[in-house]
């Protein structure tokens, strides 16, 4: 509901939110949590909307570790503190979204995308139902001028918006893509300590993100990324110009050789080093976008070709 008449004639100024959540934010934030996972959760663990005996009972289940996970794992209990109906933890999630540090909203949003696995265990459910529900979180950050991002199961400031789309768009674009998408995943983790990013596993995340989609579109199951361009270039798999071939070569050597930025983060992490890092990370996620809108051109299936 921006740019509303008040907003467009400055009677009221609603400033980007940094380092704050105003009580509108976590209200639109919570509903998300609710609607996604807690509600979720309440019916399976009442065995509502179930087919067969045997659904309603896995999911029962299913919902109860869900409840116990974030007993243990988020709040730090032990497992004999552990109710026997534990459905009083979305009272507690919810007072925490509404009414503790900002931060802490943000905690919640992360713990319950790490615990997912629990709450939905098979893989062709849990996947769009995260995708969901991060583009669900995102809008709220969009339209409440919020100055975070969801991306990779982490909240990251925006630095710059290019960047962010960048690799927000290369995690879309490789959720069914298993092995791409968990190397950006840690490159994302690595680059997005706020005090000690680890500077040299991001860059080396990202690098192999690239080769690991070149490796499968050349259905080369192991080699090298230049293995990989050299055989799709040599078998034409792909119609790509022959300066990106050399480009996507040298960014490889540049980031990986002795001589080459790895050696050079190993050896002092400078604040050069972190723009060079940020590049190789942006510049691998673009390369990973571009690649997979040449392959749906070409028909090629990725799952077929990965093995998924």
């Amino acid at each position: 509901m921006n740019d509303l008449f008040s907003e467009r004639y400055n009677y009221v100024k609603k400033t980007i939110q940094y380092e704050t959540l105003d009580r509108r934010t976590r209200n639109h934030l919570w509903d998300v949590v609710k609607r996604h996972f807690l509600t979720v959760a309440e019916k399976w663990y009442n065995q509502e909307e179930a087919d067969t005996a045997a659904e309603a009972e896995a999911g029962y289940k299913q919902a109860f570790l869900f409840y116990a996970d974030i007993y243990i794992d988020y709040f730090g209990a032990s497992e004999e503190s552990i109710p026997s109906v534990p459905t009083d933890v979305k009272s507690a999630l919810k007072g925490i979204i509404l009414e503790l540090e900002w931060y802490r909203c943000f905690d919640v949003i992360e713990a319950l995308i790490r615990l997912s696995p629990t709450l939905f265990r098979m893989e062709k459910s849990r996947l769009p139902r995260l995708t969901k529900f991060t583009e669900a979180i995102n809008s709220v950050f969009i339209e409440e001028r919020c100055s975070y991002t969801l991306m990779g199961g982490l909240i990251i400031p925006n630095t710059n918006d290019v960047e962010v789309t960048a690799i927000a768009t290369a995690l879309s674009d490789t959720t069914t893509i298993e092995m791409v998408n968990a190397h950006l995943v840690q490159a994302i983790r690595h680059y997005a300590s706020r005090d000690n990013p680890d500077l040299r596993n991001a860059l080396k995340e990202s690098i192999s993100a690239l080769e690991s989609l070149l490796t499968i579109i050349a259905s080369l199951p192991t080699g090298t990324m230049k293995d990989a361009l050299k055989l799709i270039k040599d078998k034409k798999i792909l119609d790509l110009h022959p300066a990106l071939y050399e480009s996507m070569n040298k960014l490889y050597a540049w980031a990986g050789d002795e001589s080459g930025i790895r050696h050079k983060l190993k050896q002092n992490a400078e604040l050069t080093d972190i723009d060079d890092a940020k590049f190789i990370i942006v510049t691998c996620c673009n390369a990973v976008t571009f690649l997979i809108a040449k392959v749906k051109k070409a028909g090629i299936d990725l799952q077929l070709q990965s093995g998924s």
